[in-house]
């Protein structure tokens, strides 16, 4: 019994001795293990932190790219507006150049247009005075037609200036600043739609541009011209017995007024002073005086002021050099016009 007791304490013994050893042998074998996995895992550990640095370094490097490639692509952007901001200012600075250049050319052709007018439109008024004509004074019967009984004056006249035309539409537009008449279409042809009144204010401006005293024609003035002065051969008509030859009247004109000096003239050079369109005088329309007298001018009042000459719409019987008649002073109709006196 002690024997087996001893056996087995010695079993026990040799058993706790083989298994303290290879605990001791196990530590021994596993302590060169942790070392090598420790130096395996910090190896490790600085290969990853290589690793996340060379990472760190990288997304630093790709994120610096980015904002540098960002900010060329803002300073690109920002030229090329400025670019372009520029390219619009020069363009704008062209334009408004350009614009100038054709207003300071649009203002030299308005000037010279003006100029160019004004040249025109003295000439106009100049030709005016230049187509007076002397009428050197004289004594005839007023009123007077052979081989009819109508009444007659002896009337004596200073010399004076008649026009050798009517007053043009192409003079009105040039004195007036414009053109009332109802025919148009020729600048030569007579103005007409214009009052007694209206050629008053037409004088008054004409003698200021030139300085000198327009006026119409009295009614005695108008017939001698109209008969040729002292040069007159008894027509019947202004320049002939025969109308068509110095008349413009409703059967030759198309019953409408003709640019003026298409006909003849009369003895002293004046066209259409038969026929075209009637003529304003200055006097008052009234009876004549039974007694001679110098230098008349008619009625010192009346309702209606003489017209003279007969027109285009009329037959021959008013182109007569003694036929007369009037019209009131503000009336305005298509075959009543002006001749100047002086």
């Amino acid at each position: 019994m002690k024997k087996c007791l001893v056996l087995i304490v010695a079993a026990l013994l040799l058993a706790f001795t083989a298994s303290a050893q290879w605990t001791r042998g196990g530590q021994k074998k596993e302590a060169p293990k942790t070392e090598k996995t420790q130096k395996k895992r910090s190896s490790k550990e600085s290969k990853k932190t290589v690793k996340s640095s060379k990472s760190d370094k990288s997304v630093a490097e790709e994120k610096r790219k980015q904002e540098e490639a960002e900010r060329q692509r803002v300073a690109e952007e920002q030229r090329r507006l400025q670019e372009e901001a520029e390219k619009q200012r020069i363009a704008a600075e062209e334009l408004r150049l350009q614009q100038e250049e054709v207003a300071r050319q649009r203002a030299v052709l308005e000037e010279q247009q003006r100029q160019q007018e004004e040249i025109e439109r003295q000439r106009i008024i100049q030709q005016a005075v230049d187509d007076m004509v002397w009428v050197e004074g004289g004594t005839f019967k007023m009123n007077y037609r052979e081989g009819v009984d109508v009444h007659k004056v002896k009337v004596t006249l200073s010399g004076f200036y008649i026009s050798k035309y009517e007053v043009t539409q192409e003079l009105w537009q040039a004195v007036m600043g414009n053109n009332p008449s109802h025919f148009t279409g020729n600048p030569r042809l007579p103005v007409e739609m214009v009052s007694w009144n209206d050629c008053q204010e037409f004088l008054r401006k004409l003698n200021q541009m030139t300085g000198k005293n327009f006026r119409l024609p009295t009614e005695a003035e108008w017939e001698y011209a109209a008969r040729g002065g002292k040069k007159s051969r008894g027509y019947d008509f202004s320049g002939s017995n025969n109308p068509k030859d110095v008349a413009w009247d409703r059967f030759n004109s198309g019953e409408s007024t003709q640019p003026v000096g298409m006909k003849l003239s009369n003895e002293l050079g004046l066209y259409d002073m038969s026929g075209n369109v009637w003529e304003w005088c200055q006097d008052w329309y009234g009876e004549y005086s039974n007694s001679p007298s110098t230098n008349p001018v008619g009625p010192s009042m009346g309702s209606g002021r003489v017209i003279r000459g007969g027109s285009c719409n009329e037959n021959f019987l008013s182109l007569y050099v003694d036929f007369r008649t009037w019209a009131e002073p503000t009336s305005l109709m298509s075959t009543v016009g002006l001749r100047l006196a002086l």
